[in-house]
């Protein structure tokens, strides 16, 4: 087929063991099957807004964790992947990208945006779960992930990025009911603070284990939707390492 790429990602082996389920049920080969479910997954992801579009908890948590000496053994299985071009294009385009991830990075900071698209699709058309996942809500929003996410970067920032975070709501905050001009340095103080809040967070791997503890705090049980909620909206609710989600 013409303009078809192939690459790999590599996903759990759960996911894998659903692929092949859906595989006998439908019928179809792996790369058939992959093809088909990207192309259902891509298409209802880009009917909804950015923040309505639906992740992996996997892919939220970075499970399963890379080896982080070479030479550990790996957790995940690779998974070969082919389909057009502008299908893997439109797959990466719609997936869950945390602040501070991007396409080219070191291996803490890299995006799984395909491996997203994949384990999101597969799980759609045949729930899995491990040992690990049990429990967890597997899909959740793009706005709920980034609320969790949040949510952990606010619990382990350093003491110069919370005093600056301060510094910026106290700006915010006198100038919220005025219409004075921000001097040159509240305006950069504002521009920082926006850059950590939004655009770039620190991706070591004790980040990933508070987000897995936050996750099965309150993700998990029968309160987990409503939690989900409370991430999504990051309203008055959403102060969740303080008390339990209204709802």
């Amino acid at each position: 087929m013409s303009g078809n790429a192939e690459t790999n990602v590599r996903i759990a082996p759960s996911a894998l063991d659903a692929l092949t389920r859906v595989m006998a049920r439908r019928g179809t080969s792996r790369d058939a099957t992959i093809r088909e479910l990207l192309t259902e997954h891509v298409a209802a992801q880009e009917q909804g807004q950015p923040e309505d579009r639906i992740t992996h908890v996997s892919t939220v948590l970075r499970y399963p964790r890379p080896p982080r000496w070479r030479g550990d053994p790996r957790h995940d299985v690779p998974l070969r992947v082919r389909a057009p071009a502008s299908l893997l294009q439109r797959a990466r385009a719609v997936s869950l990208q945390l602040p501070g991830q991007h396409p080219r990075a070191h291996r803490d900071y890299q995006g799984r945006l395909l491996t997203d698209a994949v384990t999101t699709a597969i799980a759609q058309a045949e729930p899995f779960t491990d040992t690990f996942l049990t429990d967890l809500l597997p899909l959740v929003r793009h706005g709920a992930a980034l609320g969790l996410w949040r949510l952990v970067v606010a619990a382990t920032s350093t003491a110069p990025e919370k005093a600056l975070l301060e510094k910026a709501e106290a700006v915010r905050a006198g100038y919220r009911r005025t219409d004075i001009l921000l001097k040159p340095d509240e305006q950069h103080l504002l521009r920082v603070a926006e850059v950590l809040d939004q655009d770039e967070a620190w991706h070591a791997a004790k980040r990933f284990r508070i987000a897995t503890a936050a996750a099965r705090r309150f993700l998990t049980g029968p309160r987990a939707e409503a939690a989900e909620q409370a991430l999504y909206e990051q309203g008055e609710a959403w102060s969740l390492f303080n008390g339990e989600p209204a709802g």
